[in-house]
Formats: C-alpha cells, structure tokens, sequence
C-alpha cells in the first residue's frame, strides 16, 4: 500500500486486542528498541510485569486480560456496557476470575488475599469494584481512542472467523476519519481464512518459541519483527524516559558531578568513583549501588548522567527508589566493547529521590566486569 505519490502511507499506531498478553509485549518492545536499540529489554520486562509501562506505554482495555475474538466483538458492538458485570464473574478451578458468557479472563485484576489457598469468591467479591474502577476508565479511554482521526493498527493474537473478523472491522472503523486495519497474527500450523483485504490482514507466526519456560508467553521476537517490518508502527505516547547515549571519558558541559558513595560488589565494599564492580551472573543481581540522589527531587527537569565502560558481559544502568523496590522510569544497556560511555536518564516529575543501580542483563547466564567513572546530574 502506498500513497498517490509514490510514498509510503504514515506508520500505524498499534493497539492490541488480545487476545494474549504476548500482543503487548511485542508492540512494546519493539517501539522500545526503535528508539533505543541499545535499550534492555529486561526493563521492559519488569514494567510490563508491574503494569509501570503505563509511564511511557499507554494502557488500553484489552492489554492485559484474555479476551477471545468473540468477546472483542461483542464488547465494541456493546460499547462495553454490560460486559463486566459482578453476577457473570466466578472464580475458576485454576484460580482466575473468568466471565461465565463471555469467556474472558482477568488474570491481573483480581489476586488471592492468601496465596496458598488460592483466589477465592471472597477475594473477588473484596476486589470488585476496584476492578471495576479500572475497567469504566479504562472502557472511556478506548471510547476516546475509537473517536481520533489517524491510521491504527488494531493487532489480534489469533484469527478469528471471517463473521467475527468483519465484526470487529466495523466497529472499530464507525467513527470518521478513524481508518482502522485489524491484523490477525496466527502460529504458524493453524489455519487462517482466506478472506481478506486492505483492512484486514494477516500474519504467521513460528511455532516454536525459542525462549526459555518462563518467557514463552513473550511470543516469537524474530516472527513479530517480521509482522512490523511490513506494517510499520510508531510511539505516540509520551516521551521515553531512557534517554541518551554518547561516547565519553569525561562529563558533559552543564553537569554537576556528585561525590557519592558506592556500595560495589563483590564485598558490597563501599568506595568513591573512579571503580571497578562485579556483576554476577544470577539475573537481577545488582553489582553497584549509589547512595541516595536528593538534589534533583521534585523537579521534573532533571537528568542523572552515568559515565561507565564494561569489559565484560552486558550491564543496564537504572534509577530506582530509595529502597530499590521499584524502577524509575526504563534502563539502558551497555555491553563490553563499546568503550567510555555516557548514558544519561531523564528524571520524571515528581520522582523523588533515586539511586543508581547497575545490574546484569546479559542473556547468556554470564556475569559483567566494568568500571563507574562518574556520576553527574543536571536540573
């Protein structure tokens, strides 16, 4: 498809129906990685997983629960009155809270109070209207989106009938100037119906995921470049809070370098920059920790630059809060070879204060070397 010109038709904005979480993940990551290919894809991993996507990734309805194509096209036709009702809701035998006529799950909505005994009906009555909340906000949201003018690209999980296909078609494309394209991405095995058309497409993927276990629900990354190679996607959501990245032995103009103590592995000694750090090959482990970044709290300009080089293995660098439990903003990757860089972070609004944290995010079970140089900031 192309335009009058010659010219290829603007990028889609992508949005995903379900009716796997893997749809998600994928436009995520692969808007991600467009704008920072040197980006770790672990970060994106853990916001997902914390739902902290939100912060760059717009949330949509169908992001994070199961929903078969029928119950997509029933819920647009709906308006998405009447879809999330207390009276269809029970709890399952595998401990998730599914629609009885729809057939939907809602795996990250509803979570046991006690976790040995599972969810419970107690737990769902309990959680309720919460979820409720979060689906009517979320319902407006996707009612404001189906009103925008703009090229979208509506992505399913599984191909649907031709019935079911045309129905979602129309829904999503009743609003004018709303050009909507629904794109089918079946495994490659399943049978996909001939039917199609310039706004309706379809995809294969590969069968076999080449993932360990715990990430097989991620889908094929290879298969799904493939699918946004042909049908190009762009990020529209607010700007990227993993920032830039440069060659550099010393800081930059305009930055502040702050003289603060380390905690680096192995010992956790604690020490000032220039030093060496040790990340071990255990995923998540940190190898070096900066004591606390006050200076910048509150002030939604800031930045934190980090001058580093790594010698061995593949080190992100990230902010996080004071007592590590969550990640500020999306990290960065630097891998060994690439010599004295600076990596420099936005601060978001209202962050607050924030530490430094280096970690391993190689994907071969190997640890990193490297060496921190400074640390600066900027306001």
């Amino acid at each position: 498809m192309s335009s009058s010109f010659g010219q290829p038709p603007p990028a889609f904005e992508a949005i995903s129906l379900g009716e796997t979480c893997s749809v998600k993940f994928q436009i995520t990551r692969h808007l991600y990685l467009a704008a920072h290919p040197q980006g770790d894809v672990d970060a994106v991993r853990e916001a997902l997983n914390t739902h902290r996507a939100g912060q760059v990734f717009t949330r949509h309805l169908f992001d994070w629960q199961i929903t078969p194509a029928e119950a997509v096209a029933d819920y647009l036709e709906a308006d998405f009155a009447g879809v999330f009702e207390r009276a269809d809701l029970a709890v399952s035998p595998d401990w998730e809270v599914i629609h009885r006529r729809l057939h939907t799950r809602h795996p990250h909505d509803f979570h046991a109070s006690d976790p040995a005994a599972g969810l419970t009906t107690a737990d769902l009555d309990a959680q309720y209207a919460a979820a409720r909340g979060r689906f009517e906000h979320l319902a407006e949201r996707f009612r404001h989106l189906l009103r925008r003018p703009g090229r979208f690209l509506y992505v399913l999980s599984r191909w649907p009938d031709a019935h079911t296909a045309g129905r979602i078609l129309a829904s999503l494309s009743r609003a004018s100037g709303h050009e909507a394209t629904l794109l089918c991405a079946e495994v490659a095995g399943r049978a996909i119906d001939p039917a199609a058309g310039p706004h309706l497409l379809s995809a294969t993927l590969p069968a076999r995921i080449d993932k360990p276990e715990p990430r097989q629900w991620e889908g094929d990354d290879a298969g799904w470049e493939a699918i946004f190679a042909r049908h190009p996607i762009r990020h529209t959501g607010p700007a990227f809070s993993t920032g830039v990245r440069s060659t550099a032995s010393a800081p930059g103009a305009g930055l502040t370098v702050l003289p603060l103590a380390w905690r680096l592995l192995p010992g956790q000694a604690t020490t000032a920059l220039p030093a060496s750090f040790t990340v071990p090959a255990a995923a998540w482990d940190y190898g070096a920790l900066s004591e606390v970044i006050s200076a910048l709290e509150g002030s939604g300009r800031g930045a934190v630059e980090l001058g580093l080089e790594v010698s061995e293995g593949r080190v992100s660098f990230a902010l996080v809060s004071p007592d590590c439990s969550r990640l500020i903003g999306l990290s960065q990757a630097v891998a060994a070879g690439e010599g004295p860089v600076a990596v420099r972070l936005g601060l978001p609004a209202q962050a607050g204060p924030v530490r430094v944290l280096l970690r391993n995010s190689g994907e071969d079970g190997a640890g990193g070397r490297g060496e921190v140089r400074w640390l600066a900031v900027t306001s």
